[in-house]
């Protein structure tokens, strides 16, 4: 059995107050932003160059392997400055940042179990969380394969799941 969260789902219909389609954002597509070198670069500058669409949401976990990536391949000065790009964009509320709860770990662990048999790392299991605690079915990634077998449980009565509607950064 799930271990259960302490928190009330937060629909994402964020449109009433003004505010687009809250959807979740994974690694992959800001990695592909930052890195000119990533097969996805093109694409994702294109899809993050148009219009606003969304409203992004990325956990911790992301957030840390995101910073990875992005330093990982450039001199000192070079991955400063770009982390300090990225991480000015969740101060500027471009992108949100998950709140994590007490529950966080546990929920984390049984889904490690459930998917045992899985190579998934804590930042995909991470936004299965967030997905659970804001009722989001959307996702940007280019993570079709672990998101294509991901579902997330649904708010109510009962042990409904659903599955991802993925956004890939295609033009």
């Amino acid at each position: 059995m799930p271990p259960k969260t302490s928190r009330k789902p937060k629909p994402a219909k964020a449109k009433a107050s003004g505010r687009r389609e809250l959807v979740l954002l994974d690694t992959g597509p800001i990695v592909g932003l930052y890195n000119e070198n990533d097969d996805w670069h093109d694409r994702c500058e294109e899809f993050f160059g148009q219009e606003i669409r969304y409203d992004y949401l990325l956990t911790h976990a992301v957030l840390c392997e995101v910073i990875f990536h992005i330093q990982k391949d450039r001199h000192a000065n070079a991955a400063s400055e770009a982390v300090i790009s990225f991480l000015k964009l969740i101060e500027d509320d471009k992108l949100r940042l998950h709140d994590d709860d007490d529950s966080y770990v546990s929920r984390i662990k049984h889904l490690r179990s459930k998917y045992m048999d899985k190579k998934l790392d804590i930042a995909d299991l991470s936004l299965v969380l967030a997905a659970e605690d804001h009722q989001i079915q959307k996702i940007v990634t280019i993570d079709r394969k672990d998101f294509g077998f991901l579902t997330f449980r649904k708010s109510g009565k009962g042990n409904k799941r659903s599955g991802f509607t993925i956004i890939l950064p295609e033009v």
